[in-house]
């Protein structure tokens, strides 16, 4: 059975009808990912998992889908990576202008605060490397967790 994730003394459940959220693959990738690379095989195997994890909690494709098109565009747009990492932290802010407003219930979108938590990492990883692939590297993985993030969604229209 899946390791049960307790906020606040209850596990967090999508619907009455599943299992718990199962945090573990979430924990393990935002303890890890700092000593890895964003192409590593066990990086780029935890895509599938992560991509059911955000799916199970709950969040739609469309903020997900909002979000990967954005950094989808950053990556053709032929920045200087100084212009880059800038642009990263005004997405980052975004972000969290997005989870805050759907957390406080003052929206439509269905982010969650995992979902910010998770790109920031991934953010900070890439704004601090000195490979210059890094960002290159980061939306590799971020198409495989985009695409597993689909396959699970249950509702593909929202």
């Amino acid at each position: 059975m899946a390791q049960q994730f307790q906020t606040k003394g209850k596990p967090q459940y999508r619907d009455r009808n599943k299992e718990p959220v199962n945090y573990e693959v979430f924990n393990n990738f935002i303890k890890t990912i700092d000593e890895k690379n964003f192409l590593d095989d066990e990086i780029l195997k935890s895509s599938e998992k992560l991509g059911k994890f955000f799916a199970d909690l709950g969040i739609a494709n469309t903020p997900f889908r909002k979000f990967f098109n954005q950094f989808r565009i950053l990556s053709l747009s032929g920045k200087s990576v100084a212009d880059l990492k800038i642009q990263l932290r005004i997405l980052q802010s975004q972000i969290a202008y997005s989870v805050g407003r759907a957390e406080s219930g003052h929206g439509s979108e269905t982010l969650k605060k995992e979902f910010k938590e998770l790109l920031d990492k991934c953010i900070n990883k890439i704004i601090t490397s000195q490979n210059e692939k890094e960002y290159s590297n980061f939306m590799k993985f971020f198409e495989s967790l985009y695409a597993y993030f689909y396959y699970y969604c249950p509702d593909k229209r929202s």
